[in-house]
């Protein structure tokens, strides 16, 4: 199940990721990996990166962009994507693969987590 998952977005990754948003240095900030008319959402991608990371989280906690996926938003307004529903996805191999592949300052460490807000 986790290699089809991790299969699965990578394919999405590869075959539709448009990066629609970049820092002043040129730095991807947000890809867009949902061009559907159904619900979306974003999951925030985390790391220890204080030189590269966009904004602090938390302790040594840095957002270094988004990526817009299908999903809803649970009752708490944790963003969650479609088919992860209940799921803790900052510990999927998957996301943080995708992640480290949109957003390189990561070097390799970061991880995801569902946004709050609204969708989109």
């Amino acid at each position: 199940m986790i290699a089809s998952n991790y299969l699965k977005l990578l394919f999405i990754f590869l075959l539709t990721s448009l990066i629609t948003a970049q820092d002043e240095d040129g730095d991807p900030t947000h890809a867009n990996l949902y061009q559907g008319g159904a619900a979306s959402g974003d999951i925030i991608c985390y790391c220890h990166c204080a030189d590269t990371g966009l904004y602090v989280a938390g302790d040594d906690i840095y957002g270094i962009g988004t990526i817009n996926l299908e999903g809803s938003f649970d009752s708490n307004g944790i963003f969650e994507p479609r088919g992860y529903e209940g799921q803790d996805i900052s510990a999927i191999d998957g996301f943080k693969f995708v992640c480290n592949l949109a957003f390189p300052g990561c070097n390799g460490g970061c991880w995801a987590g569902g946004s709050t807000g609204t969708p989109n």
